[in-house]
């Protein structure tokens, strides 16, 4: 029989008896299974492997690879850090920038974060001078950054300058599989 609700099932049964018994006999142990693996093992040894090259083991991961419960998917969380400046000043620091990780999908950090400024205006070109990631660990990240407000003219200060500080996350979450 096929799989139930839409579930592959795999089983795996013992070959050698347990104590002079075979603890799952064929017949129950095989009820609505996809396929079927019998091992050399008792029933101990099926249920709890004591290591990665065990029989049992390696059944759980060859079908675990071909039918996965969990798939990796791979997006981007930005946080951001609106910043302003004054005409001839200079906003200049070093913040710590963070996201949230939703431990239900397993999700973490998985190269380091980048920087940009996003819709600045009265402000110092800011493109000779980015925001850099000075270092991250985990889902935090040590940013430095530095812009100057425009000069004042002739007729006095355009307004405040001011900018965004984006900082982009590379996040992998671990979906049910489809």
């Amino acid at each position: 029989m096929g799989a139930n609700f839409g579930i592959p099932r795999y089983c795996t049964i013992e070959r050698k008896p347990m104590h002079g018994v075979l603890v799952v006999d064929r017949e129950s142990g095989t009820r609505n299974c996809q396929k079927v693996v019998a091992l050399d093992e008792d029933h101990a040894g099926v249920a709890k492997p004591c290591s990665i090259n065990d029989d049992s083991y390696i059944a759980l991961r060859v079908a675990e690879e071909a039918n996965p419960v969990l798939r990796a998917e791979t997006a981007t969380r930005d946080w951001k850090s609106y910043q302003a400046v004054d005409c001839n000043h200079t906003n200049s620091n070093v913040l710590e920038a963070s996201v949230s990780l939703d431990p239900t999908y397993h999700e973490r950090v998985t190269d380091k974060p980048t920087a940009r400024y996003e819709g600045s205006d009265h402000i110092k070109d800011v493109n000779p001078n980015p925001p850099s990631v000075l270092s991250y660990q985990g889902n935090t990240a040590k940013v430095q950054y530095g812009f100057n407000g425009e000069d004042a003219g002739t007729f006095g200060c355009p307004g405040g300058g001011h900018t965004t500080i984006v900082v982009i996350f590379p996040i992998e979450r671990k979906v049910p599989a489809q």
